[in-house]
């Protein structure tokens, strides 16, 4: 079959404008080629596809030297590596870490607070959930004195801007690692951590599944409405810590109210409980007979 021949009227365009029998850019791109040590005529997206792409090596860690694990601390936790969790490796969580305080130290709580913020916002940042504007101050959450801190979403301040409590009972700077076994300690930090994650996925997801997707990246795990910091993110908040100063705050503990009705106050003896601590009145005649529940289905106590 004989090639089609283009029209008169086509040549004479191509003969004036100087580009008759001339290839176009696609076609020369296409010609181009590469030969491999075996001859091959080989084009050169392909050849650049051949070729072995070198990985950089990671870094080992420079506190366990890249074992994962430190012998003399055998007795806590298996003697696992805090900071890289055993890993061996240097892990790429930004420095948390703020600009030195002013002499003397931050003046209030509050100041602490804010910059221990400021020094937590690369980490969000690094896990693709960017921290908002926040306000950060100490006082009792709403509805419980147990409740160790609490946020209150941007939509409901006038000025849009969401604000977290700490409960003045801490006084730990950073919690107990949840590798260790023994009595978990709650920190101003890690909570700081916790409350935080609601301000930036918005107090609607509650402890849902986004909660602890961003829980987990954070360096957070353990019961999500009880969280613990992992080894790693203790020696990252504990670096924050030292760069942060002294903790301007004396503990203040709640004292419990004298009873003064013949109704007994009992509430639920759970603190880690989804109610928040429910409570109610009851005589001690139903007392007697058994000790009510939450609507969670914790056992409650008198308090």
């Amino acid at each position: 079959m004989s090639k089609k021949k283009a029209p008169p009227r086509i040549k004479e365009i191509r003969r004036l404008a100087g580009t008759a029998g001339k290839p176009s850019a696609k076609k020369k791109a296409a010609k181009k080629a590469t030969k491999k040590s075996t001859g091959k005529v080989v084009s050169i997206d392909k050849a650049r596809k051949s070729k072995p792409v070198e990985k950089k090596k990671a870094a080992p860690c420079s506190r366990c030297g890249g074992k994962g694990k430190i012998e003399r601390f055998g007795h806590v936790a298996n003697g696992v590596c805090f900071k890289c969790d055993g890993k061996g490796i240097d892990t790429d969580a930004p420095d948390l870490t703020v600009a030195p305080p002013p002499e003397g130290g931050h003046p209030t709580r509050e100041a602490w607070l804010e910059a221990a913020v400021d020094g937590l916002r690369p980490l969000f940042e690094s896990v693709g959930a960017p921290l908002p504007q926040v306000r950060v101050s100490v006082g009792w959450a709403r509805g419980s004195r147990k409740a160790i801190g609490q946020c209150w979403d941007a939509k409901a301040t006038e000025d849009g801007v969401a604000q977290i409590f700490i409960s003045p009972s801490l006084v730990d700077l950073v919690g107990t690692p949840i590798e260790d076994e023994g009595d978990a300690k709650a920190g101003v930090l890690d909570v700081l951590l916790h409350e935080c994650i609601h301000a930036a996925i918005g107090t609607k997801e509650k402890h849902g599944p986004v909660f602890r997707k961003t829980a987990h990246a954070v360096g957070l795990g353990g019961k999500m409405t009880a969280t613990r910091p992992t080894g790693a993110c203790c020696v990252r908040l504990s670096a924050l810590a030292e760069t942060l100063g002294p903790w301007p705050h004396g503990k203040i503990t709640a004292q419990p109210k004298k009873q003064t009705t013949r109704m007994i106050k009992v509430v639920c003896g759970d603190p880690e409980c989804e109610c928040g601590g429910y409570t109610l009145r009851t005589t001690g005649k139903w007392i007697d007979v058994g000790m009510p529940t939450c609507p969670y289905g914790s056992k409650m106590k008198i308090a």
